[in-house]
């Protein structure tokens, strides 16, 4: 393919996007003045918007390690994660999300109960140490450039959070990809 074809290839796909992201009606059939709402929907998760404004989660069961502990010292619990080898030995798929989940935060919100694990769908033989993660409406927060501790800069905690969720793509090199963050207010 020559240069000359390629770029007037790339120019007519991005027009051909941008003239359809125009034309789209805006909340068509939602009267002024109210939030437009997506349909019930019993999947795990339900994104109620392209931009991802809030997401649901139905109750998820979680197999890992779980300790109460301060919100700095996250990573001795990481390292216990990752000694887990009856754990990850179980796995059922090459890329699974692994869940870090933040609740039962002490007043000054320096620490929390923690859990690191997988969902039980992606285990062939799930642990007895089951936590489950609140069912409820999560905010996302932006990870940019990958950066987790910028989404948590974002957290309003004067809004008091039930619950923080991470979650991360386990690469099958076992890196830890595509972070994403989202809070459960009260």
């Amino acid at each position: 393919m020559n240069l000359p074809y390629s770029i007037v290839t790339t120019l007519f796909i991005a027009f051909v996007v941008w003239l359809g992201a125009y034309v789209q009606p805006g909340n068509a059939g939602v009267p002024a003045g109210t939030e437009p709402r997506a349909p019930q929907n019993t999947a795990e998760s339900t994104l109620y918007s392209a931009t991802e404004i809030e997401q649901r989660f139905q109750l998820i069961k979680l197999s890992g390690i779980t300790a109460a502990l301060p919100l700095k010292d996250v990573t001795i619990l990481w390292d216990r994660f990752t000694r887990q080898e009856r754990l990850h030995q179980h796995l059922n798929t090459p890329s699974p999300d692994v869940y870090v989940l933040y609740r039962q935060f002490s007043e000054d919100f320096t620490q929390a109960r923690i859990t690191i694990g997988y969902k039980q769908t992606e285990l062939e033989d799930s642990e007895d140490r089951t936590t489950y993660i609140p069912a409820g409406i999560y905010h996302p927060l932006p990870a940019p450039d990958g950066d987790i501790t910028k989404a948590w800069s974002q957290i309003d905690f004067n809004r008091k959070p039930l619950a923080v969720i991470e979650q991360f793509r386990l690469s099958p090199s076992g890196e830890l990809n595509a972070p994403k963050l989202f809070v459960l207010y009260k």
